[in-house]
């Protein structure tokens, strides 16, 4: 016999919902007057409970992620100068693609997406090859050096 226990969660204000916010919707005796079953009737109670309240994960490795991986690591540039641009560039590019996965970048139609974010430096020429430079040795790094990125 297949049991269905619905679970109806009340959440107070903004707040995450916990056990005291929970309210079950069966009665124990109305399912099974034995009382056998109750454990799987539990269970299925904190399987439900758990899914209902699992925040939200990025399913994917993120642009974000991927830039900060490359900041933290040892392969930006040792001088003072260079890493401070080599930062404000990489932040720059992923705020622009911070809702993006990592992965996307694989394909060869996303170059125009980096290129239309480059546009915006079109006035300037050492920005706008500077902006290249710098997402190029993101994607070169994640791909060759870590691995997270798979290149054609």
């Amino acid at each position: 016999m297949r049991i269905r226990v619905f679970v109806r969660i009340e959440a107070i204000g903004n707040c995450w919902p916990t056990i005291s916010k929970i309210r079950l919707l069966w009665l124990p005796s109305e399912l099974n007057p034995s009382g056998c079953g109750q454990r799987r009737i539990w269970l299925a109670f904190f399987v439900a409970f758990a899914e209902a309240t699992a925040r939200p994960k990025p399913a994917h490795y993120m642009t974000v992620q991927m830039v900060d991986d490359l900041l933290s690591s040892a392969e930006i540039p040792r001088g003072e100068r260079t890493r401070q641009e080599y930062c404000l560039w990489a932040l720059r590019f992923a705020v622009a693609f911070k809702d993006d996965p990592a992965a996307m970048f694989e394909e060869p139609e996303v170059r125009g997406e980096v290129n239309e974010w480059r546009k915006q430096w079109a006035h300037s020429p050492r920005q706008y090859d500077y902006a290249g430079t710098v997402v190029t040795r993101i994607l070169n790094w994640a791909w060759k050096d870590v691995g997270k990125l798979r290149m054609p």
